[in-house]
């Protein structure tokens, strides 16, 4: 099979948030149960989120750890922005559309901010404004025709010096993403139409395995972390998705929850996204 230096047709955003592979979209999650290993202290901590809902609108997830709950997140839907607050009305991420519920900014907490910019229906550009590390980064996307050959990555201060996505695919499904000389390298793996497992490493080195199960509807059932330690999978995280047959927007959480993997590589992912700080 010939492999080719191209990209898939990008999922348009819809309803504010992207159509992500990975679940039906006749159904809702209502749990997860997160398995959370500590392999120092010989340790594993289970954390249930619970999904609520009204009229199909997600109202509140509730954390319980252990049994006990943790934590509580809100959210607040108010003109074109929903607010996601936690039990102590901090501010964990916030959603704001357009009047064609497009999405046009996203909070991923406190300090992470991204801004979305479209050409003829597809993304043009987000640029990530990090104002506790006061750092500014711009992502241009780049198309051949209707397909994406490249995201060119800068600081907005330098936009001329940029560091390239590269996007692989092999008879139009996403095979690899490397990210300039090789800095970062997302190896896909498929097992016929869906997404196997994605393999990460930094600067040649093997760093972490997200893999995935599905149910008979096509949705995630099982997501497992694998941490990579002098050279073997050492399990990190495990996920167990329960979902129900009913209406929801669920979707918005999982559009960006882990923004790499959801927009580049159009996979819906359960572990989120946590920002390095300096």
């Amino acid at each position: 099979m010939n492999t080719r230096t191209i990209t898939a047709t990008l999922a348009l955003f819809s309803l504010g948030c992207l159509s992500l592979s990975a679940q039906n979209g006749n159904y809702r999650v209502e749990q997860i149960v997160q398995l959370k290993m500590d392999q120092s202290k010989n340790k594993m901590d289970t954390i249930i989120q619970k999904y609520d809902y009204n009229n199909g609108q997600l109202t509140q997830v509730t954390f319980l750890k252990n049994k006990t709950v943790i934590d509580v997140h809100s959210y607040k839907y108010e003109n074109n922005t929903i607010t996601v607050n936690n039990k102590n009305n901090r501010m964990e991420r916030s959603y704001t559309m357009d009047k064609s519920n497009v999405m046009q900014e996203y909070w991923n907490d406190g300090c992470d901010k991204f801004t979305f910019s479209y050409s003829k229906g597809k993304i043009k550009s987000i640029d990530r404004y990090d104002k506790c590390d006061d750092y500014n980064e711009g992502n241009d996307f780049v198309y051949n025709g209707q397909m994406l050959s490249k995201v060119k990555t800068y600081v907005k201060s330098q936009p001329k010096i940029s560091t390239d996505y590269s996007f692989t695919y092999d008879n139009g499904k996403i095979v690899k993403i490397v990210w300039d000389q090789n800095l970062e390298l997302y190896s896909i793996k498929w097992d016929g139409t869906k997404i196997s497992y994605i393999d990460h490493s930094k600067m040649g080195a093997r760093d972490w395995k997200d893999e995935f199960v599905y149910d008979e509807n096509g949705n995630i059932k099982e997501e497992t972390i694998y941490k990579i330690v002098k050279g073997t999978e050492v399990v990190s995280d495990k996920y167990i998705i329960s979902y129900s047959a009913n209406k929801g927007n669920d979707n918005i959480v999982w559009s960006t929850y882990y923004w790499k993997i959801n927009i580049f590589i159009n996979q819906r992912s359960y572990n989120k996204f946590v920002q390095m700080r300096y």
